[in-house]
């Protein structure tokens, strides 16, 4: 499992990802980032979509060539972290606390 921050508010970066995720280009705004989750179990997947979709976020899933998902939730850095909180209570702790210390990396 990989898990990264994306700068998204790059037009190159955005075309990539919307490529990859079918992302509606109408999205595409200054200081958009992204929080990829790459190689998740389908049921781990549906799990953090649901907390992400809760929260009126918009997400991404897509399974990759290795039979897992990979998913991509859009947001402000604030946005991201606040629910990465929430998929560390409510989720799955393991991979909350994997979340949460990209974010503690990034300051």
């Amino acid at each position: 499992m990989t898990i990264q921050i994306v700068n998204i508010s790059y037009q190159d970066v955005f075309k990539r990802y919307g490529k990859k995720y079918n992302i509606f280009r109408d999205l595409y705004e200054k200081d958009l980032l992204g929080l990829e989750i790459r190689n998740i179990d389908d049921e781990l997947s549906a799990k953090v979509r649901k907390i992400f979709l809760d929260n009126n976020e918009i997400c991404y899933s897509k399974k990759n060539e290795y039979g897992k998902y990979d998913f991509l939730a859009l947001g402000s850095f604030g946005v991201l972290k606040d629910l990465s909180r929430e998929v560390l209570s409510a989720g799955n702790e393991d991979l909350g606390y994997k979340i949460s210390r990209i974010f503690s990396n990034t300051k």
